[in-house]
């Protein structure tokens, strides 16, 4: 992905986000486009892991269980993904722990508020 495409599709999210009922301002948008891209960067990242573990002949415990990646969750319906994220996902990624990696991103979670979002479009 080139710098201009990347560039492009936070654009076009902002867009989306800003038209929604649930994000009246930029603060309310940017922290929603924020904990998407951790999300996915994450994934990203564990994924890495877990290859360069298995070159290694290791395991690697990945911190989100199957089900709550971001490859997975945003394949739903968009009529499911509302449900999920506000139901599931982050109630799960609030109550992370075992490790100091699971309880950081517990205590981000925990410190928004809740998906601003009105429209899983």
């Amino acid at each position: 992905m080139s710098r201009e495409s990347l560039f492009n599709d936070i654009w076009r999210a902002c867009d989306i986000m800003r038209r929604d009922d649930g994000t009246t301002g930029i603060l309310e948008y940017m922290e929603q486009l924020s904990w998407m891209l951790f999300l996915k960067a994450f994934e990203a990242i564990e994924s890495r892991y877990e290859a360069e573990a298995t070159i290694y002949e290791k395991s690697y415990d990945r911190i989100f269980r199957n089900g709550f990646r971001w490859s997975e969750w945003t394949k739903k319906d968009t009529g499911e993904i509302m449900d999920f994220v506000n139901n599931h996902l982050f109630p799960y990624l609030r109550e992370l722990s075992g490790t100091p990696e699971k309880t950081i991103i517990a205590t981000i979670f925990r410190e928004i508020p809740y998906n601003r979002m009105k429209s899983p479009l």
